[in-house]
């Protein structure tokens, strides 16, 4: 039963850590939606298959519907206020500003507590095997990615009031996001590799 666990979790992981280097290229000119949407599917499909391992996995899988969610209610919101911005309003187009920053918000929450019930999903199964090393690398990522995710939120409401600043806070957060990204991909194939390497021992 335990060896199934760590084969189904193991083999998941494997796709969400595929799906993370796709996402990688997301900047590439022209194909950057597409790269977008394929990473997405690929890392949905690894969490889909990981709930049958850990309950936690669920959480994530919750939590991603909880960002989709989020997504749906922007491009309505933003189908709206154009329109009210077309008919006359003239604070239609502040109002979605300030709509569209709560929305990407709490999806970056969301998108924060998918990542860690992912991590602490496979932490628990890592204590089973003893993984104290591969344990404390998990901890540590999701402990950046609340750095990275506050520095972010930070500056999506700084630049409300410094907007000759914004190609400084791109910057930092871009480089923040690459580091931590990079942690965590590091975390998922680790894990990936311990996990198969249990279930055929």
């Amino acid at each position: 039963m335990l060896e199934n666990r760590y084969f189904t979790a193991g083999k998941a992981l494997k796709l969400i850590f595929i799906g993370q280097v796709i996402a990688l290229f997301v900047s590439i000119p022209n194909l950057g939606n597409l790269i977008s949407m394929v990473a997405g599917i690929t890392i949905l499909v690894g969490i889909v298959k990981a709930r049958k391992a850990d309950v936690l996995y669920n959480r994530a899988f919750i939590m991603v519907l909880c960002s989709l969610g989020c997504s749906l209610i922007l491009s309505m919101a933003s189908v709206y206020f154009a329109n009210q911005y077309a008919s006359g309003d003239a604070n239609a187009a502040n109002i979605f500003m300030i709509v569209a920053l709560a929305l990407s918000t709490t999806a970056s929450v969301f998108g924060f507590l998918q990542n860690f019930f992912i991590i602490k999903g496979t932490t628990n199964l890592l204590t089973d095997l003893q993984e104290t090393a591969l344990i404390k690398h998990g901890d540590l990522t999701w402990k950046l990615m609340i750095l990275s995710y506050g520095v972010n939120i930070l500056f999506s409401f700084l630049v409300l009031s410094l907007s000759n600043m914004v190609d400084v806070f791109s910057m930092v957060s871009s480089v923040l996001n690459l580091v931590i990204t990079a942690v965590f991909i590091l975390f998922l194939y680790r894990s990936e590799i311990r996990l198969l390497a249990e279930n055929a021992a």
